[in-house]
């Protein structure tokens, strides 16, 4: 008779997961034999007589309508951090599921409608932030900072303003410390790079000797008279030749400036940012026409075409700055010459050679670099006639000549990068002199 009346039961859970229900359900009756659970199909079956599984049933009902009810919420944070609610969490609100949205500051819940509210309510007493802080920047724009924001702060702490040296910020005090000791790494100048360019071409003929006996006489004891006569030529410069490369160095290079056997192609100084590509140019840009060759007489005629040819000295540096006052630089160098003007005999235009240098050096602020090798080979076509005579067709030959000369030349560039400090000033002409008169009578003992 007793088994008549047992009855079974199978729910079909559609949204309450099967697995919860050890921890939902009182330990007596899932310890019992009436219950089981099916999680394969996230079914129950309940088995026994009415008044054993009716209440059960109706439980379990219960749960699935109010699992039913849950609908995913996506909740924004203002001031604090997703770790930091989590961290904040009451024991009740502590099983619900955080699942973050993309970003530190949003992220989404599902729960039931009374969970839900329960959790937003908890949320509005916590993320709630202090008065505004206006804080100026002192190197950086608003821009920038953005862009590097520290893990310590999210975009809705800082807010731009007109200025764009200041920020306003929202958050709690705690935030605001760590912003501050941050930002104090962050908001530093840009180290500037300042790079002394000296760029000499040297003659390397071989119908001369340049051999140079460096020898100084001083006539006048603590005059810079004969310093003026061996570095005339070096105090106009901008690079310092003494200090740098040494006395007998400065004297062979202002000799060979006299003697023309040197020439100063370039002589300036450049500022540009770490990371900053700069460059200096000095060419020239020779235009001519295309000819065409006609094809009844086979001579040459221009044409309307006009086409450029630029020739001359370009140097582009990128240089950045390292914390031990370190600058590493790529080095790009280029010199090319055009060749003479054949385009009205046949038509092409004139030839070009080019020497390319491209290198990559890490050197001390204020140590200079030399950067040559740029060699090149320069003919020189020079014609002599007899006036009347030799303008004589076949016979003029006779009273007119040509002399080609060949000169080998090297090109040197001499840079030196420095760290560049408001504080330092440029060196007077005083200075200099005070600086050689220092270097010749070094411990009052005069070179000879």
């Amino acid at each position: 008779m007793l088994k008549k009346l047992n009855t079974i039961d199978y729910i079909k859970l559609r949204n309450l997961p099967g697995e919860l229900l050890p921890v939902l359900l009182p330990a007596d009756i899932m310890g019992s034999s009436h219950i089981k659970i099916d999680k394969e199909n996230n079914a129950v079956i309940l088995s026994g007589s009415f008044e054993e599984t009716a209440p059960v049933k109706k439980f379990i009902l219960n749960l699935e309508k109010e699992y039913g009810e849950t609908k995913p919420v996506k909740i924004d944070l203002s001031f604090i951090t997703v770790e930091e609610l989590i961290k904040l969490l009451p024991r009740r609100l502590q099983k619900i599921q955080i699942t973050k949205a993309g970003n530190n500051s949003s992220f989404i819940i599902e729960a039931s409608r009374d969970r839900t509210k329960d959790f937003l309510s908890f949320v509005r007493m916590i993320d709630t932030s202090s008065n505004d802080v206006a804080l100026p920047l002192k190197y950086i724009r608003a821009d920038e900072l953005f862009k590097t924001l520290p893990p310590s702060i999210g975009k809705n702490n800082v807010k731009k303003s007109t200025d764009p040296n200041l920020i306003f910020f929202k958050g709690s005090k705690e935030k605001l410390e760590l912003f501050k000791r941050d930002l104090v790494y962050l908001d530093k100048p840009v180290p500037q790079i300042k790079y002394e360019l000296l760029v000499v071409q040297y003659q390397r003929s071989r119908n001369k000797d340049f051999s140079l006996s460096v020898k100084n006489s001083i006539r006048k004891t603590g005059t810079g008279t004969t310093i003026l006569g061996a570095l005339g030529n070096l105090v106009n410069l901008n690079l310092d030749i003494v200090s740098l490369f040494g006395y007998r160095f400065a004297i062979d290079l202002n000799a060979k400036l006299n003697d023309a056997q040197a020439r100063i192609l370039a002589d300036t100084t450049l500022n540009g940012l770490t990371g900053e590509k700069i460059s200096f140019q000095n060419t020239n840009t020779y235009r001519y026409r295309d000819m065409e060759i006609d094809p009844d007489t086979g001579k040459a005629a221009p044409s309307g075409v006009t086409r450029e040819i630029t020739s001359g000295l370009l140097i582009s540096l990128n240089g950045w700055v390292s914390g031990d006052e370190m600058i590493t630089m790529n080095v790009k160098s280029t010199i090319s010459k055009r060749g003479a003007d054949v385009s009205r005999e046949s038509g092409n235009p004139p030839t070009t050679s080019e020497k390319i240098i491209n290198t990559h050096i890490r050197t001390l602020s204020g140590k200079p670099v030399v950067i040559g090798g740029l060699f090149q080979q320069e003919k020189d076509v020079s014609y002599q006639k007899t006036p009347l005579l030799g303008s004589i067709p076949v016979i003029g030959k006779l009273f007119s000549s040509s002399i080609e000369t060949f000169e080998n030349t090297e090109l040197v560039i001499y840079i030196v990068p420095r760290i560049e400090y408001p504080d330092r000033q440029k060196r007077s002409v005083d200075t200099f002199f005070a600086s050689c008169y220092q270097t010749f009578f070094s411990g009052g003992r005069i070179w000879k």
